[in-house]
Formats: C-alpha cells, sequence, structure tokens
C-alpha cells in the first residue's frame, strides 16, 4: 500500500500506532513494577495507552499475553523444531530497550534445521496494511505473513510454544524471496512504511541478540564473563555502541566496540605490493579471564565476490602473530556493518582455520562493500 495515497494514510497511521503497541509497549506486570525506573518513565511519556491503563488502574486485572503463553506452554510439549512450524518464542526475550521503548519477542517462523542449538527464522507480522516486496502469507488458511526481508537467528531453547505449522513450502518461499527482495526499491525514508519496517527489523536484531546472547553469556568460549570484558575494554579506551544488548556475550561486546586512536588501523599498504594489505583486525589476547593485549594486525584478503546477492570475502592474517600470542587458538568474529547494523554471515557459510578465516553475507546487487564495512576482531585464546 502506497503512502503517496492520502485516502490510505490514516490507515496506515493506525496500523503503525497497532504495531507500536505490539511491539513497543510492556506486558501488563512492569507498568506496576518501580515507579522510579527511568525506562518505565520514558515510556509512559511516549505512550498515552499504557498512561490511560495506570490511570483506570485496568491493567491491575488484567493478564499479559506473556503471562497466558507461559501458562499455556506449562502443559505443552516443545516439538522438535522444522522449516514451516511457527513458534511463539520465550516472553523471558523481552525487555526494555532504547528510548523507553520494551522489546517484546515476536512469533516467527522456522526456516532451517537447528544447527549447534541455534536456527534461522523470519519474523511473522499481522499487519495486511504494510503488506509488501518480500512479505509471503503464511498460507494453508493461516493469519500473516514472514518478512524475508527480516530473517535472524533464534536459539533452540527461546522456542516457547508451537503456534501453527505453515509446512515447507511457505519457509522454501521465503528462503527463495530473501534472495530476491534485498534487490527491491526500500519505501521511502521517512514514510509510515518505512517507521513500519525499521521497526521490525530493530525488534527481530534485537530480540536475536538477546536470545543468542543469552545462551553464550554462561558459557563463553572466550572464558571470560561479559563483565570483566567490558571493565577492561573501558580501561584500554573502548567506546561502546549505544544499542549493544543487555546481558550481552564477550563475543558481542568485542564486535561492538569500537578502539581507541591508537589502535585504529593504518592505512592499507596498495603499490601493487603482492602482499598488500587490504583489512585490519582487532585481536585480543585472552588467558585467565583476562585481557592480557590488544594488537591491530593486517589482514589479505585472497578472494572476494558479489553475485546472486550474497558477497563472499575469504582472508587472511599478513603477518605472524606477536611472539606472546604464539600457540594461541584463534576464533574470528567477521561482521558487515550496514545501514541495518552489523550483520552476521549466512548461516552456515562462514568459518575459520588458525590464520584464516571464510565468510559470505546477504547483500542487494545495488550494494557496495568498502574495506571500512568490514569489521574483524580475533580473540586469541591461551589453552586451558
Amino acid at each position: 500500500m502506497s503512502d503517496k495515497n492520502t485516502d490510505n494514510i490514516q490507515k496506515l497511521l493506525e496500523a503503525w500506532q497497532a504495531v507500536w503497541r505490539t511491539r513497543c509497549c510492556p506486558p501488563v506486570e512492569a507498568l506496576s513494577m518501580d515507579p522510579d525506573s527511568d525506562s518505565l518513565k520514558r515510556h509512559m511519556e511516549l505512550c498515552p495507552w499504557c498512561r490511560q491503563a495506570v490511570r483506570s488502574g485496568s491493567f491491575r486485572s488484567a493478564a499479559s499475553v506473556a503471562e497466558k503463553l507461559k501458562a499455556l506452554a506449562q502443559n505443552t510439549t516443545v516439538p522438535t523444531p522444522a522449516p514451516g512450524m511457527i513458534f511463539f518464542l520465550n516472553p523471558a526475550l523481552g525487555t526494555w530497550g532504547r528510548d523507553g521503548r520494551y522489546v517484546t519477542p515476536p512469533t516467527v517462523l522456522i526456516l532451517s534445521e537447528p544447527d549447534r542449538d541455534e536456527l534461522t527464522v523470519a519474523q511473522v507480522s499481522g499487519a495486511y496494511v504494510f503488506n509488501g516486496p518480500g512479505d509471503i502469507p503464511l498460507g494453508s488458511g493461516l493469519q500473516g505473513f514472514a518478512e524475508s526481508w527480516n530473517t535472524y537467528r533464534i536459539h533452540c531453547g527461546d522456542l516457547l510454544m508451537l503456534s501453527a505449522n505453515a509446512g515447507d513450502a511457505s519457509a522454501e518461499a521465503v528462503t527463495h524471496a530473501m534472495a530476491e527482495v534485498v534487490d527491491k526499491a526500500r519505501p521511502e525514508p521517512g514514510s509510515v512504511t518505512w517507521f513500519y519496517q525499521e521497526l521490525e527489523r530493530e525488534t527481530g536484531r534485537f530480540i536475536s541478540d538477546r536470545s543468542c546472547n543469552l545462551s553464550k553469556a554462561a558459557n563463553s568460549p572466550l572464558h571470560i564473563q561479559s563483565e570483566n570484558i567490558k571493565h577492561h575494554l573501558e580501561n584500554a579506551g573502548f567506546n561502546f555502541a549505544a544499542s549493544i544488548p543487555a546481558n550481552a556475550s564477550p563475543e558481542t561486546i568485542l564486535l561492538m566496540s569500537d578502539p581507541p586512536e591508537e589502535l585504529l588501523p593504518l592505512a592499507a599498504a596498495g603499490g601493487g605490493s603482492e602482499n598488500k594489505v587490504d583489512l585490519s583486525a582487532i585481536v585480543f589476547h585472552l588467558a585467565d579471564g583476562n585481557i592480557r593485549e590488544i594488537v591491530t594486525m593486517p589482514v589479505t584478503i585472497s578472494f572476494s565476490e558479489q553475485a546472486n546477492g550474497l558477497y563472499r570475502i575469504t582472508g587472511r592474517l599478513a603477518a605472524p602473530l606477536p611472539e606472546t600470542m604464539q600457540g594461541a587458538e584463534l576464533q574470528w568474529l567477521v561482521r558487515i556493518d550496514t545501514a541495518d547494523g552489523l550483520q552476521q554471515p549466512v548461516p552456515g557459510m562462514s568459518g575459520s582455520s588458525g590464520m584464516m578465516f571464510w565468510a559470505a553475507f546477504n547483500l542487494p546487487a545495488s550494494g557496495t562493500v568498502r574495506p571500512g564495512d568490514i569489521k574483524i576482531r580475533i580473540s586469541a585464546l591461551e589453552p586451558l
């Protein structure tokens, strides 16, 4: 539906308000929490619906959707997830986000089989007025559509309860659309439809980060606690992204922190040298639960290609590790910085071996990847 048709503007605004309430209003129990909570106070300033609920006291006798789901889930066995299934997510993933908005876990369509306790999902919406390119009807008489432009990873343990089964065909249609919709023009920035899609993507990114990070934080392969690593990085002069999720894993903290100027990479070498340096990586030497050393290392790209909606890249460290890190195990974190935030590699299409890494990212053919868009962090782990 076009924003430019004035006959539709009112419908779009009403639908946008309904989506905002669904995605951003807290469960009723949060309305009776500490009134001095900065997040709650900010939300009450923004939200006329929650202000009315508090004034009338109606929220006190209401049961939240989260409570109802938890009660139903107690008597329900969670089936093994498979492509085409639609799941409610664990309400515990919900928490306060930025700007006084409560991030409510959405319903999701399973797109892949589980891989190391995680799987790929597409966010599900019922806001038909915003249906557009890349929105796939669920079919089988089900209400709503799956957003092929809004897919991400979820930890299997956060699948609370089966909602419905749209079948393999729906999952395949979404997967097929994922490769095509990246080339479709996005809504005009500033339009109601644009705000809708931005909110949907932001919800997905937040819930994905929270789901995957909560599962990793307690037993991170980096053998260092999130609070500890953040403390070390703060002392080293690192700055942290304002959007870093609560309970972020050590891996996420490394990715969403920017190094001080003295650690920023020097200009890449050029001039036709065989050993041309294309990128740089920040290497963290981790041992005994602490960061022993942080250095910048050059990275040479041996292969890169952009085709069929994918950007693929392979590279390796262009210099030996410092003597202090010899024998350490290297874990690579590679992301592309896009307008939608840090993009993870396509599931199953990334990895590393010693000094070398490879990764593939969903990217529109019209997009370009600049060296500064590729963020590389390497953890050099001392054997336990």
